[in-house]
This record gives structure tokens, sequence and C-alpha cells, in this order.
């Protein structure tokens, strides 16, 4: 029985995957999504599609798993805009790159540095209708120093967010 979706992109959601497949789920219990335009090729930041592909886990679509119950969504860098209304379950998460309620949707890793922002963080929120709006389930903020890059911020983002993840 499925009881886990994985769906997005890069190192967090591999790195999320391989915990869970370590830890709590066996590989026919979970799924996965990968984003449009994963190639199945590790670059810089590992492919969702290779590491399921090699791992013999399922790849779906969103419409193959509305209909079961009480599945675990996390998105995780997800490419796609959620309708809740479509799944039967209600435990919707996603990890996002900021400290919300500030720099919702997309460029985060960017925005805060070009704001002078002092500290950003990564969320766990449950999804809702809304772009990264739902209630925020754990939050870690950190210092941006005066000198870092969106890259720099992003690894932090990708650190923190597997961080979020494993507790």
């Amino acid at each position: 029985m499925i009881k886990i979706c994985i769906a997005g992109k890069n190192n967090i959601a591999v790195n999320s995957l391989q915990f869970i497949l370590k830890n709590y789920f066996e590989a026919d219990q979970i799924v996965v999504i990968p984003n449009k335009n994963d190639k199945g090729i590790d670059s810089w930041q590992k492919s969702l599609l290779k590491f399921a592909l090699d791992s013999n886990i399922k790849i779906v679509t969103l419409d193959e798993i509305y209909n079961i119950e009480q599945i675990i969504f996390f998105s995780l860098e997800f490419d796609q805009i959620i309708k809740i209304e479509n799944f039967k379950s209600d435990r919707l998460f996603n990890i996002h790159f900021s400290a919300l309620p500030k720099y919702k949707g997309v460029f985060t890793s960017i925005t805060p540095i070009l704001n002078n922002e002092l500290e950003s963080g990564v969320t766990l929120h449950r999804i809702d209708n809304g772009i990264d709006t739902g209630n925020i389930i754990d939050q870690h903020c950190f210092p941006i120093d005066i000198n870092d890059t969106a890259r720099d911020l992003y690894f932090n983002y990708l650190k923190y967010g597997e961080s979020i993840f494993k507790k």
C-alpha cells in the first residue's frame, strides 16, 4: 500500500527520499513525482527521477495519487500548484525556502539578498489553496552573511530543509 509521495527535484527531494527509504518505508510504499524538467541525469544536483528509477520506486502523476487515502504528500521544490480539493488526504506538506510569511513563491535565493535581509530560513507548512500560505509547522532561520551569494543561500536552504524534513 502506498503511504508517501515525494514530489519535486534536486538534492532536497533525493536526500529526503533516501532518508525515508532507509528509516521508515519500503520502496513499494513510496511514489515520486519528479518535476517536468527532470531528465534523469545527476549534475551539480541529484536527479529525483534517476534515484527513483535506480531504487525501483514508482513514478506517478498527481492524478494517480489524488484518491489514495491518507497518503503523506511532500512538495520539495515541486513545479506544480497543488489543489487540495483533489486529494482524499489532508496530509499535504511543503518545505519552502524562505522564512514564511516572507518571500512566498519563487526566487527566494536572491530576493532576501537584494532586499538586504539579515536572515532567511526554511519553513515546513501545510499545503492549502494559496501559494505558501498554509499553517506553519516548523521553521529554521539562519543569518545571511554580508558576502553570501544566492548560491550560498540556496545551499543553506538545502541543508536546513533536509534537517526539518528529518524531524
